[in-house]
């Protein structure tokens, strides 16, 4: 039987990219086995390197230590861009999907829902993958 990890994070990173994708962004997965980023997210004005966690629960400690991890990996990684935002997405049980992410000129972390960090109305739902839908393409 698969671990609690692999039945919650790797389908996790797959429905939020797939989300993603619904929401015109170009999606790729970390293959190099990065600590602290998981998913690179593109659009013609943006590029969101992040990080996806589902656990049984989350402190607030736990939050800010893992965002602060994917903010100094996207800065060795990809340097210190306006148009390169790290962001932490997560799932507790039973909760709604929230996403971590500081502004550019304000060092205090932040959280809200995935709708509301990405300008959706508060009625648009999560969607779930297709049955067969292959979220990470071959290129």
């Amino acid at each position: 039987m698969a671990s609690i990890k692999a039945r919650k994070g790797n389908p996790f990173e797959r429905l939020v990219a797939y989300n993603l994708r619904l929401l015109n962004f170009d999606v790729d997965r970390i293959d190099d086995n990065t600590k602290g980023i998981d998913i690179i997210a593109k659009n013609p004005l943006v590029t969101y390197v992040i990080e996806c966690k589902f656990h049984k629960r989350f402190s607030w400690n736990e939050i800010k230590k893992i965002f602060e991890k994917t903010k100094k990996e996207t800065e060795l990684k990809f340097g210190n861009s306006f148009f390169i935002i790290p962001i932490f997405v997560f799932k507790s049980n039973q909760q709604p999907i929230l996403v971590a992410f500081e502004y550019e000129d304000d060092s205090n972390m932040y959280v809200c829902t995935f709708q509301a960090f990405f300008g959706l109305s508060k009625d648009w739902q999560i969607k779930k993958i297709p049955k067969g839908y292959k979220v990470w393409k071959n290129k």
